[in-house]
């Protein structure tokens, strides 16, 4: 699977126990909805690699002791340590209540268009909340979707988006 279908949504922080499993933290904006996902993703290589979860406890706060189905040692979990967690966008839920005071002064990056810069704002609209950003000189509001951020990075202070193709271009047209 590519990671065009796929959300950012944590890391593997380390080993727990002698059965294999794993401990995730999952990106404090992100929240999984009913039932923890069927399947975690695992970048090895830079490619994402589906592993069937057998089970999934929470542990602390955005943490899960998850349990895989083909990592059943305390040695084939311990190779997984560090790996980026990626999900199906169905698996999760934006936690829109903290993006304002969460992305506010981060740079942004859209992978598709190259396009850079910052965000400046947020506006909470129901069913419909916004970034807004400014690039080369002009500011524009683009949707804070959740699939449509593919990575967020608080120690480089950086989001990374995959934006639609011409949402800049529809809007310079004007």
């Amino acid at each position: 699977m590519s990671r065009n279908n796929l959300i950012h949504a944590g890391e593997v922080l380390k080993v727990h126990g002698l059965d294999g499993g794993i401990i995730i933290r999952f990106d404090e904006l992100l929240s999984i909805p009913g039932t923890f996902p069927a399947f975690v993703f695992l970048e090895i290589d830079g490619l994402p690699v589906p592993f069937a979860v057998t089970g999934a406890e929470e542990y602390g706060e955005n943490s899960f002791v998850v349990h895989l189905e083909e990592v059943t040692s305390r040695d084939k979990a311990a190779r997984y340590q560090g790996c980026d967690v990626w999900l199906e966008p169905e698996n999760i839920e934006l936690e829109n209540s903290n993006l304002s005071l969460r992305y506010t002064g981060f740079s942004f990056r859209d992978e598709a268009s190259g396009k850079q810069g910052s965000i400046t704002g947020f506006t909470d609209i129901s069913e419909n909340p916004l970034f807004e950003i400014e690039t080369e000189g002009a500011t524009y509001l683009i949707p804070a979707n959740q699939s449509f951020i593919i990575h967020t990075d608080p120690k480089k202070k950086e989001v990374v988006f995959r934006l639609p193709e011409g949402i800049f271009g529809a809007m310079e047209d004007d």
